[in-house]
């Protein structure tokens, strides 16, 4: 793959992102000799088990085994893909990066963003999120401090949300004084054309007029923020006892370059901790039910951002959660709500159970009423499996022995629902392919059908869905890009030795990372597919690629080059088992060794030169480098030997003939083999 724009872009935002300050922002570190450790925060640390290596830019867990660089340990913690991870890491470093012209797509109906347009080029993502920034702390502020605000105040008490959930999800109030913001912002314009971009100012009488109104006046707000804890829209409730012209219950920011509802969910930064440790998220559908829900300590809560869920959501969640509950008010429209989403679950394999709460109660309600311990209860007994809720909502008030017709639509109901289940890879690994073998004889027996019957029917709508294309998906554009590059991808059998580079390809490898220069001698003696291990031939065609472009291929160039977080951790791994064999070597030459062992200077000193990349002797690098290639030849030889002696034994010589020329061969490779050495015999 050649080394393209993209490339230098990434080149840009690893250059621009110090890994210990990246890994400070998430982990405590301190200094322990040249590298620096912490508490690993994906196992249960007592000992600090992270180390960040800062010369290489690289982190590792030996317990976790994981490892790599500032993309791969961003991709690890925020649960992310490589894209993401550039993008984040870009807005931290203040680097634009320019986006590619995409074809319009259409949106689903209850958007209402068909009109969403790219910010002018003079107002940048930045701008964006740092007014959103400024109007959160506005109406904060407000919130605690306005006298306006008091009826909001006390409403806040009777729904008994504190001070501190208060302050935990920066809870606010938008004055009724609809000119406040502009006037705080001296009417600047572009600042003020900025906030109507976000959506919290609008144009009073006409799109042309200079006058601004906020949207949201008189309301208590609620910041909408994204996974990374950065405020990117708002949902604005009204509140009894304050009059305004608009009586919706709720008004949210309208779909802007930042805020989409259909990829956003509320409580997801303040939840997204305790997923990770319970692997587990609680869906809810009002702000101050995951508000009070985090209060009782179930903090793996959050809610929709007033749309229906959608598969978008599930997808998000998935990265965070295993398990997922969808808590439903146990009235009518509970379960319609049910009814709408239940599919989404389905069809990205979730594994979803429905905990309907008795009828007039929302989860908020409930926690107060019966407390933690009853709701935990509810959790643990009364969820059901998003099948079996399927079944009992599609026979409710059905005599499944008399009613017939009645019974097969019902039947049919569960078995569309059933049919969007994602095909299985392997049914006798796969989770959800056990289930759906489960439900098939779950409803033969329920229906008094037999299993045959059931079996032909689903797989009638399995074909209808996959000819029609009605399995829901969301458009391309809420979809994750993936820019693992093609000829990385296909090395995914990384538990295959026969995959894996030998000794001779391995210690190659260690001498490529160590010291770029040594690719021009190899260039003369190894040809690129001649490697024997694929995971060769990638690192190898990567780094001539880069030399290629008249750059060096650096151990840093190559980290970045690759977009997989594996294959990262093992260039590091190479790179550090290389570093530790030569110095090694360097000490065998200049070390004089007493009864303590090497003199401390001396070892301190190859230390210091242990950066990459390696500042070797130019005799030992050439002797390394004509160990490689010596035992590359050896081992072609080898091979071309053991090649002719299997033609020979497959040939037509007489027997003797073939015990003379079996015997010149098996001593040639006997010799061959004696010979094959490599750099750090």
């Amino acid at each position: 793959m050649s080394f393209t724009f993209d490339d230098s872009i990434k080149e840009r935002v690893r250059g621009a992102s110090d890994i210990v300050n990246i890994i400070s922002q998430y982990v405590p570190l301190r200094r322990s000799g040249r590298n620096l450790v912490g508490l690993c925060p994906w196992h249960s640390d007592s000992r600090p088990s992270l180390q960040v290596n800062p010369d290489r830019q690289t982190y590792k867990c030996w317990v976790c085994d994981i490892g790599g660089d500032v993309f791969s340990f961003t991709m690890k913690v925020e649960n992310i893909d490589f894209k993401e991870a550039l993008e984040l890491l870009a807005e931290k470093a203040g680097i634009v990066i320019p986006k590619p012209k995409r074809k319009k797509i259409a949106v689903p109906d209850d958007a209402n963003n068909n009109d969403v347009k790219e910010p002018p080029k003079e107002i940048s993502k930045q701008d964006l999120l740092r007014a959103a920034d400024w109007i959160a702390g506005v109406y904060h502020s407000a919130l605690l401090e306005s006298e306006e605000a008091e009826p909001v105040r006390k409403y806040l008490q009777e729904r008994n949300i504190s001070d501190e959930d208060i302050e935990t999800f920066q809870l606010g109030y938008a004055p009724l004084n609809i000119g406040l913001v502009a006037d705080k912002l001296k009417h600047s314009a572009q600042r003020m054309q900025v906030l109507e971009i976000l959506g919290n100012l609008v144009r009073k009488d006409n799109p042309a007029s200079q006058k601004y109104y906020d949207r949201f006046h008189g309301r208590l707000m609620f910041p909408i923020l994204d996974a990374q804890g950065r405020a990117v829209g708002f949902g604005g409730r009204l509140i009894p006892g304050i009059e305004l012209n608009s009586q919706a219950k709720y008004i949210n920011s309208p779909e802007t370059f930042l805020f989409s509802k259909h990829q956003l969910l509320y409580g997801l930064h303040q939840a997204k901790q305790k997923i990770k440790e319970t692997k587990s998220v609680l869906i809810m559908e009002g702000y101050t039910d995951v508000i009070t829900a985090h209060r009782f300590g179930f903090s793996n809560a959050v809610a929709v951002l007033g749309t229906a869920l959608g598969a978008a959501h599930v997808q998000i969640l998935k990265r965070y959660a295993d398990k997922m509950y969808l808590v439903l008010d146990g009235d009518d429209a509970g379960k319609k709500r049910a009814a709408q989403v239940l599919e989404h679950f389905v069809s990205e394999g979730a594994d979803m159970s429905v905990v309907t709460l008795p009828a007039g109660l929302d989860p908020a309600d409930y926690l107060k009423q019966y407390g933690a311990e009853a709701f935990a209860e509810l959790l643990q007994k009364h969820a059901v499996d998003v099948f079996e809720h399927a079944i009992r909502t599609a026979v409710q008030g059905i005599d499944l022995q008399r009613d017939i017709v009645g019974a097969t639509n019902a039947l049919n109901t569960v078995l569309m629902l059933l049919a969007k289940a994602p095909a299985a890879k392997n049914k006798l690994n796969d989770p959800i392919a056990l289930r759906v073998e489960k439900m098939i004889q779950n409803l033969a027996l329920r229906f008094n059908t037999k299993e045959q019957i059931v079996r032909s029917r689903l797989k009638e709508l399995r074909i209808a869905n996959e000819r029609q294309g009605t399995r829901n998906e969301l458009p391309n554009q809420y979809e994750s890009e993936s820019n693992i590059s093609a000829s990385e991808s296909i090395f995914t059998h990384w538990d295959n030795n026969d995959l894996m580079p030998d000794d001779v390809e391995t210690e190659m490898l260690e001498l490529l990372l160590s010291d770029p220069t040594v690719v021009y001698e190899f260039w003369k003696a190894i040809p690129v597919d001649c490697c024997r291990s694929p995971l060769t031939q990638i690192i190898y065609q990567k780094a001539s690629d880069i030399v290629e472009h008249d750059k060096l291929a650096t151990f840093a160039r190559l980290l970045t080059a690759f977009d997989d977080p594996q294959m990262k951790k093992y260039l590091d791994d190479l790179a550090e088992t290389a570093a530790e064999k030569i110095k090694n070597k360097i000490i065998g030459i200049n070390g004089s060794k007493t009864s303590e062992g090497y003199r401390d200077k001396e070892v301190d000193a190859i230390n210091e030169s242990m950066q990459l990349p390696l500042k070797l002797p130019s005799e030992l690098k050439m002797e390394l480098i004509g160990e490689v290639i010596e035992a590359y030849r050896r081992r072609e030889e080898e091979h071309s030997q053991m090649t002719a002696m299997s033609l020979v034994q497959q040939g037509v010589l007489s027997e003797e003939e073939e015990k003379i020329k079996l015997r010149q061969m098996y001593e040639a490779l006997r010799k061959s083999q004696e010979e094959i050495k490599t750099p750090y015999s």
